[in-house]
């Protein structure tokens, strides 16, 4: 999965800095989710300290997200991207894992920002659309 995300990124950020390459501003920002009160993983590890929904937003010339979080932390999530956004909107969801506890919140991210893309696997597509009854035809970037 991680050399998925690196060539993503390359692709995405590369655009801007080949056209000018002193703009390699690139800011990420955790806007994932700590929940102290997860006692247990999947209910083999116990979690003393809590657990932490990994979810990222990459700002450039385009703006990323990677992975989003559960749907129960959608609002915190959401409030979390447009606070950071400062009017802006993210033009790319990568979803590396879609599990609900990764992929719960797509469906308000795309009603917020209809116009991102989700960028992942084929068979990521066929997994999400089991889980939300949604094939993300008109979001999807398929690689």
């Amino acid at each position: 999965h991680s050399s998925f995300i690196y060539v993503i990124i390359f692709y995405l950020f590369t655009l801007n800095s080949s056209s000018n390459p002193n703009s390699a501003n690139i800011d990420i920002i955790n806007i994932g989710i700590k929940d102290y009160d997860a006692k247990e993983y999947e209910g083999k590890f116990l979690l003393p300290n809590g657990i932490s929904h990994n979810s990222f937003l990459i700002i450039d010339e385009k703006i990323i997200i990677i992975n989003g979080v559960e749907k129960s932390y959608q609002n915190k999530w959401l409030a979390n991207i447009k606070k950071n956004l400062l009017q802006k909107e993210p033009e790319f969801i990568l979803i590396q894992h879609v599990e609900p506890d990764y992929t719960g919140s797509l469906l308000s991210l795309i009603e917020k920002y209809p116009k991102i893309k989700i960028i992942s696997s084929k068979k990521s597509f066929s997994l999400l659309k089991k889980y939300y009854n949604n094939d993300f035809i008109n979001n999807r970037i398929v690689i």
